[in-house]
């Protein structure tokens, strides 16, 4: 858990381990709700018969004070580094796909 999106509240990140299964990325609202955000954070994908088996990480990787995912598969390495609340979630792996994504609801 960590707050991603920086509104105070704690989000939570789950990895699927199942070949076809997606990755879970939930967003907390302020009213004990969550909303699951995975697929538009670029963060649902990865699994895949080479690489089976995920864990993950929050910590600050560019030290801006924002909590960074990383997310490690065999051979594989998905990192996630946030922006802050109205700025963006920027993706990259070890593979060279980048993208960025809003981190607004």
């Amino acid at each position: 858990m960590a707050d991603f999106d920086g509104d105070g509240f704690d989000d939570v990140f789950a990895t699927v381990s199942s070949e076809d299964g997606k990755n879970l990325l939930y967003r907390k609202h302020g009213d004990f709700t969550f909303t699951e955000i995975a697929g538009e954070g670029g963060v649902a994908d990865g699994n895949g018969p080479r690489t089976p088996r995920p864990t993950r990480s929050w910590f600050d990787y560019d030290n801006d004070g924002d909590p960074d995912l990383l997310v490690v598969r065999f051979g594989r390495t998905c990192s996630t580094r946030t922006k802050g609340k109205d700025d963006k979630v920027s993706s990259a792996s070890s593979t060279s796909r980048r993208r960025r994504v809003s981190s607004a609801t």
